[in-house]
């Protein structure tokens, strides 16, 4: 998790009433009941509004949902993380790494060579204008 800590700012507490109690008012309360031909919740409609006017009127009074709406986000983000790589590693350099293998692919040239002096690789001659534009 962030060992470092930030204090929301009132426009920061603003910014996060109108998010949260927009997508709550218009995808929970009225998106989705009509989506699904039901009445729209009053309910979420409720408090997706009531956090829009804390957030305009007094945003100072969601400082802890704020934080603690925070905290969820960064455990979620954990937790996604670590999923979204071993299925990455787990689906894609897996396959590529055992096909390498199978086809005895070398990409690091570790393979053994008892006539070789020296496994360096001496690079082309430069010459002396290859620093005039480096960029």
């Amino acid at each position: 998790m962030s060992s470092k800590k930030i204090e929301p700012t009132p426009s920061d507490l603003r910014k996060f009433a109108y998010i949260v109690g927009g997508v709550v008012t218009l995808v929970f309360g009225l998106a989705i009941p009509y989506l699904n031909h039901g009445s729209w919740n009053q309910n979420l409609v409720g408090i997706g509004l009531v956090l829009v006017l804390f957030g305009t009127v007094l945003p100072k009074i969601l400082y802890w949902p704020y934080h603690l709406w925070m905290l969820i986000g960064e455990v979620l983000g954990w937790i996604n993380t670590r999923i979204i790589l071993s299925v990455i590693f787990f689906l894609l350099f897996t396959p590529i790494g055992l096909i390498k293998r199978l086809f005895g692919s070398d990409s690091l040239k570790r393979k053994l060579d008892a006539d070789a002096t020296s496994y360096r690789i001496i690079p082309p001659e430069r010459t002396t204008n290859h620093m005039e534009r480096p960029f």
